[in-house]
């Protein structure tokens, strides 16, 4: 589902064009937005996806950073995660972010 606005919104100082919603084996809400992907990333406190962790945290290997609601723990291994990233169809300063929440 994606939804366009008449009017962009400005959310954490980067305008949103629309919001998304996908789901599989959880779901994924998040926003297209333009700006700075760096800048917005270090503003809300996220970290640069290990290449380590590339195909845990990414969706087809596309996210740039990350940043945990909550602390991994045993009882919650997958706690919700924001998302930031760009895809092969991306504008040069467009970027997605969003929340990730795990059905496990």
């Amino acid at each position: 589902m994606k939804y366009r606005f008449a009017k962009p919104l400005y959310i954490s100082n980067v305008k949103v064009s629309a919001v998304r919603y996908q789901g599989d084996s959880g779901s994924y809400f998040y926003a297209i937005a333009k700006g700075d992907i760096a800048k917005f990333a270090e503003s809300i406190g996220a970290k640069s996806v290990p290449r380590s962790s590339k195909e845990t945290l990414s969706w087809g290997d596309i996210n740039q950073y990350f940043k945990y609601t909550n602390p991994v723990t045993k009882t919650n291994p997958y706690p919700n995660i924001i998302l930031i990233g760009r895809d092969k169809t991306s504008k040069q300063d467009e970027f997605y972010f969003g929340c990730l929440r795990f059905d496990y």
